[in-house]
């Protein structure tokens, strides 16, 4: 019988640690948007010619965000190599007698590309400064950190389920049939389509000028009035079909704690959005909901990759039967990618 996949146990827990800290650079940027400090550090990459901080709030908070950046730039790395290495083909892989698990293959396209998108990150982060922070670019450098933030979670994902049989179930049964997936990757599409068009509000200088439910008050321009039913639009369908996907989830017995935790989520942000409106948009409530709304993206991307890629067996003897079974569930079709096509097979 094969030996066990070594490493996991590391390279699991800094995947989670990784997809942790790119969650919290996230809501820190957010932080930084809202507080007006993306200026604070004028330069780039260092801040006024320093590698510490300096004695200003606006530059501490820019500051603190590059050096998170770094943090999990390395992090990113290491998985990466990781995840290379855990691949690292049994001379029956190589003598081509056993292909790898279509999940493997996924891991590691993902983890490539969650390399290209920290480039992406740095780069655009590097514009936006020099830019002065003009709206597009930071429109797009959040969209781009949403992204990087959903390759990230699905690698913890898979990572997190190698050798984990769903309750209730023998070693390599029970696993989650990955059939009918598509509602948890059309959420994923929609959840940020309504971050961009989040940020399309705040970047057009509307946030604060609609301050009414579900459509913005009698009056208004079109200015006004596009961004905002734009953004409500898709956040309403964007949260039907999360809602849609956990209901499935729980449904078909695939977990609890994170169609919940998605349906909570969900809850709680439409809540948050309601109070941004009525309340004309304040900076911490602006922060709360982005905390939200990445919260909520984390936890369907986790959902996406559950259905998607099922689960990766603790032993190389498992994994052809691990593939046969994802093949059965999906008429010889393995399942597609999420996450835009970011893991497709080709």
């Amino acid at each position: 019988m094969d030996r066990k996949v070594p490493g996991t146990t590391i390279l699991r827990s800094v995947a989670v640690g990784t997809a942790a800290l790119t969650y919290l650079l996230v809501v820190l940027g957010s932080t930084v948007r809202v507080t007006k400090s993306g200026m604070g550090c004028p330069s780039w990459p260092l801040c006024y010619g320093h590698l510490g901080y300096v004695d200003r709030f606006h530059a501490i908070l820019e500051q603190s965000h590059r050096y998170l950046a770094s943090v999990v730039t390395i992090g990113i790395a290491v998985t990466a190599v990781g995840v290379e290495r855990l691949g690292g083909r049994s001379r029956s892989h190589r003598a081509g007698r056993r292909p790898q698990p279509k999940p493997y293959l996924a891991l590691r396209k993902l983890t490539r590309w969650s390399v290209v998108l920290v480039g992406v990150q740095v780069v655009l982060g590097a514009i936006t400064v020099f830019a002065h922070n003009a709206p597009v670019t930071v429109g797009v450098h959040l969209v781009a950190a949403f992204t990087l933030l959903g390759v990230v979670t699905a690698v913890a994902t898979v990572l997190t389920s190698i050798g984990r049989a769903p309750t209730g179930s023998s070693r390599g049964e029970g696993l989650p049939r990955r059939t009918g997936h598509k509602i948890e990757n059309w959420a994923v599409s929609a959840l940020l389509a309504t971050v961009a068009a989040g940020g399309f509000v705040v970047d057009s200088g509307v946030a604060a000028k609609c301050r009414s439910l579900p459509t913005c008050p009698s009056g208004s321009t079109v200015a006004v009035l596009t961004p905002h039913l734009l953004h409500r639009s898709l956040a309403a369908v964007a949260v039907a079909l999360v809602v849609g996907g956990a209901t499935k989830a729980l449904l078909r017995g695939w977990s609890k704690l994170l169609p919940v935790a998605v349906m909570s989520l969900a809850g709680l942000q439409l809540l948050a959005g309601a109070e941004v409106a009525i309340l004309g948009a304040p900076a911490v409530l602006q922060d709360l909901h982005l905390a939200l709304a990445a919260a909520l993206w984390v936890s369907a991307v986790a959902l996406a990759a559950q259905a998607n890629w099922g689960q990766l067996p603790a032993e190389r003897s498992d994994w052809t039967r691990h593939e046969s079974l994802s093949c059965d569930a999906t008429n010889g079709h393995p399942a597609g990618a999420a996450l835009g096509g970011a893991a497709s097979d080709g």
